[in-house]
């Protein structure tokens, strides 16, 4: 279904260049990191987070014993651009099975008009053969699915989820 006429979603390739942008910058924490280990040469933890930081969301974006359907799918790959940009991902306590699982039941109890908007339109963007050329309205429907990631982050935080800050990479 994400496929039409041999052209993927718009949603679906946005995320897909932000999360090989991701990739990238990860890969090169990781040349980083093997020189920093190959020479012995002093690496400072914070100069490549997302190294230490990948442990974590790798996890989170293949969660264990969990099949999502494709629009969680998108809903997840959402909350991942937006949380590793912002580097907050690493701040939530829960395992990345019950994180995902606690963001995708945040988002279905969300009842409010722009929320009902937003699965319509997400839903007419993947699977509407008018609407998957639209990459304007994909690239608004997925800032709007972004917005929320404030509010669960809140959420998150008013039921002691949240670590106040970062972990100390210095002791990894």
């Amino acid at each position: 279904p994400l496929l039409n006429s041999g052209w993927l979603s718009p949603v679906v390739r946005i995320l897909q260049n932000e999360l090989s942008n991701i990739f990238t910058r990860l890969r090169a924490d990781e040349v980083k990191v093997e020189f920093s280990n190959n020479t012995k040469a002093h690496l400072d933890p914070w100069d490549v987070y997302m190294y230490h930081d990948a442990k974590y969301f790798l996890q989170v974006l293949n969660p264990k014993g969990m099949c999502l359907t494709a629009e969680e799918t998108i809903l997840l790959a959402t909350f991942l651009v937006r949380t590793i940009n912002e580097e907050t991902i690493c701040q939530f306590k829960d395992k990345p099975e019950v994180l995902v699982r606690l963001w995708l039941d945040f988002l279905k109890s969300q009842e409010e008009d722009d929320w009902l908007a937003i699965e319509r339109q997400l839903g007419e963007l993947l699977y509407s053969s008018e609407a998957q050329g639209d990459a304007q309205h994909a690239a608004e429907t997925l800032e709007k699915i972004a917005g929320y990631v404030e509010a669960f982050f809140e959420y998150c935080e008013q039921r002691d989820r949240i670590h106040e800050t970062k972990p100390d990479y210095f002791h990894v």
